[in-house]
């Protein structure tokens, strides 16, 4: 299935959403769209407002959530957290609020995560010794409550949510200086934040099982910034790298769901999709993405959960965001696996 305009993906079963980046209604705002690959499916899950840009969306069975944010003339942003229940078809707010403190030259707003019935999202939350600290809530969809508060020290740059474990990263604002922050774990038996990596880009947890991406230092001198993949326990936190070192991008946007870990290893030409199954021990290429139509893109987001691993495929050219989906359950990727 390819599509234009794609971004910011995310999966549950064969179900996924993102967003429609610049609006297929005129122009006049940003969609949401929800995509059965099951079935062909394709709907909207939000009405299309001027000058109302959102960010997220995260899917966890029947429960979509994300951010909508309007600038104000005087450059603040007013935010909602919106909840879309997909049994119902009903549409929530959780919470709002203004945000008017410039990070990296203007208003950061809030991002989202959502498992099990509980909703993670982020507010400001400046105190006298993290001035640019922000507060990720943890509440539950079924009545509201509120279930923790995690204080951070800094901007978060991404967040996830399993069992009500936060795994989080931290990026200072270039007005507090920049630089680099740190991959964060608050965890239901241990609230208080732990540093688990120096950094951590793009991240995912499956039960006691955490994953993320982040710088790798055992390739030098490489043209371009090198991540890795690595992943550690709830346990143990001491990182084992699953990607190799490449001279090139390196490994990136794991997911991890149903014991498997997956992350895109693109280069300057290629791209090329890896499971690692924590059962066997074994990694092995289920995708590769050749003569993409532009060869500076062709990156695969891929996710898993609800038995599906599923995988977009950046196509992008100078003049289009294309990006094309595909899927695969991960009990038949397994019985591939078992009989190879």
């Amino acid at each position: 299935m390819l599509l234009n305009s794609v971004y910011d993906v995310d999966s549950f079963g064969s179900q996924l959403v993102y967003i429609d980046l610049y609006g297929q209604h005129g122009g006049i705002g940003q969609t949401v769209w929800l995509i059965n690959l099951a079935t062909g499916e394709r709907r909207p899950l939000n009405k299309v407002q001027q000058g109302v840009d959102t960010l997220g969306p995260r899917i966890d069975g029947n429960d979509v959530v994300w951010s909508a944010n309007h600038t104000r003339n005087d450059g603040a942003v007013t935010w909602q957290v919106v909840h879309y229940d997909l049994s119902s078809g009903t549409t929530s707010v959780v919470a709002d609020g203004v945000n008017s403190r410039k990070e990296d030259g203007s208003p950061s707003v809030p991002l989202t995560a959502v498992q099990g019935g509980q909703i993670a999202y982020t507010v400001e939350s400046a105190t006298a010794d993290w001035p640019y600290g922000w507060k990720i809530v943890v509440r539950s969809l079924a009545d509201g409550a509120v279930v923790r508060e995690i204080q951070t020290r800094y901007s978060v740059w991404y967040m996830v949510i399993d069992n009500g474990n936060v795994l989080y990263s931290e990026v200072p604002p270039e007005e507090n200086g920049g630089g680099a922050g740190g991959l964060m774990l608050s965890t239901v038996d241990h609230p208080e934040p732990v540093q688990v990596a120096d950094n951590g880009s793009d991240m995912a947890i499956d039960g006691t099982r955490i994953v993320w991406s982040g710088v790798d230092d055992l390739v030098v001198n490489a043209p371009v910034v090198n991540e890795a993949v690595y992943t550690a326990t709830l346990d143990d936190l001491n990182p084992v790298r699953l990607s190799q070192p490449v001279q090139g991008y390196g490994g990136r946007f794991p997911a991890a769901g149903d014991g498997l870990v997956t992350w895109s290893e693109p280069d300057t030409a290629w791209d090329d999709l890896f499971v690692w199954d924590s059962r066997t021990n074994q990694t092995y290429q289920i995708a590769g993405q050749h003569d993409t139509l532009s060869h500076r893109y062709g990156t695969y987001l891929c996710n898993i959960g609800g038995g599906w691993l599923t995988w977009s495929v950046s196509l992008t050219t100078d003049t289009q965001l294309l990006a094309e989906f595909d899927g695969i359950k991960t009990e038949n990727l397994r019985a591939a696996e078992d009989a190879s």
